[in-house]
């Protein structure tokens, strides 16, 4: 059954899955179906079978000899139901945070993409989590043509909220020392730009607009 299961997930056969559910198999959660948990609460979740969803939860978050692998799934999936509770306890966050690795793109984008996502439900990410993953990988340079990127716009954002106007213009200033304006994203250097008219400094809103302007009408046609 595992094998078929995961197989069906990296083929994206919902279909299998929904057959295997465990109501139809007669199947019950308990402790040694830990490993089985996990497919059960995702395919429960994404049908909104909360009750099953729940159950099966509660044999995987209680149990305490998990593989690692086992181990990083619960802590996703603790991260899943603290959005469903509209609650995220600092100690969810923090184990969350200590089995993610950011070495490979796909996983820097996973990692951002939760991160943004919980913000975006009002449950918020303190800024030393924001700050550790941007020492991590700096996303105001990294994969040039697409940035700066969220982490560098919330810890910008978060500067100003707080009117600490020198680290805000730290952070304006950083992407620029990478890449040059006409070859940002156009959202990102929208935002630099919006940032520095946001602190009072016309003028160089002004010019690094014209400048990312003019370069690119300079830029020779490459299509």
């Amino acid at each position: 059954m595992k094998v078929l299961w995961e197989s069906a997930e990296k083929d994206m056969l919902a279909d299998l899955p929904g057959s295997l559910t465990p109501p139809m198999r007669g199947i019950e959660p308990e402790a040694n179906l830990a490993w089985f948990s996990p497919y059960v609460i995702k395919s429960a979740l994404r049908s909104g079978n909360l009750p099953v969803a729940k159950a099966w939860w509660k044999v995987l978050s209680g149990n305490r000899s998990l593989s690692r692998d086992l181990n990083v799934e619960r802590t996703d999936l603790a991260v899943a139901f603290a959005m469903l509770n509209s609650e995220l306890p600092r100690q969810v966050l923090d184990q969350w945070w200590a089995t993610q690795t950011l070495n490979t793109l796909d996983n820097r984008l996973k990692t951002t993409r939760i991160l943004s996502l919980l913000e975006s439900l009002d449950l918020s990410v303190p800024t030393d989590v924001w700050i550790s993953i941007h020492n991590e990988f700096n996303d105001a340079h990294i994969n040039r043509g697409n940035g700066p990127g969220p982490i560098w716009l919330h810890i910008l954002g978060t500067s100003l909220e707080k009117n600490n106007v020198g680290e805000a213009i730290l952070m304006l200033l950083e992407p620029t020392m990478y890449t040059h304006p006409a070859t940002m994203a156009p959202q990102g250097v929208a935002n630099i730009v919006a940032g520095l008219k946001y602190l009072g400094l016309n003028d160089d809103a002004t010019g690094l607009a014209l400048e990312a302007t003019l370069q690119s009408e300079l830029a020779p046609n490459t299509r």
